[in-house]
């Protein structure tokens, strides 16, 4: 994922993870909410510049990490 990650990559990603986490598809209106500009400006609180890959591979990880951290993962597993 490093040095490939952008917006754009990110529908595609959460694609990927979804299933992994939840053992389930992304709906369309969770895919809509990764991409809206407040999301992403709570992760712009970081240091890293967003137009950097490695501001988009973090957002990433945080994608997973609130999976994981989900009640559906919880309950699921």
């Amino acid at each position: 994922m490093a040095g490939e990650a952008s917006l754009k990559s990110i529908p595609g990603i959460a694609k990927t993870l979804y299933p992994i986490a939840l053992c389930r598809d992304i709906s369309a209106a969770e895919g809509r909410r990764l991409t809206e500009k407040r999301m992403i400006a709570f992760r712009m609180a970081s240091k890293t510049p967003s137009n950097t890959p490695e501001f988009w591979t973090a957002y990433c990880e945080d994608i997973f990490w609130a999976l994981l951290n989900s009640n559906e993962f919880a309950l699921n597993h």
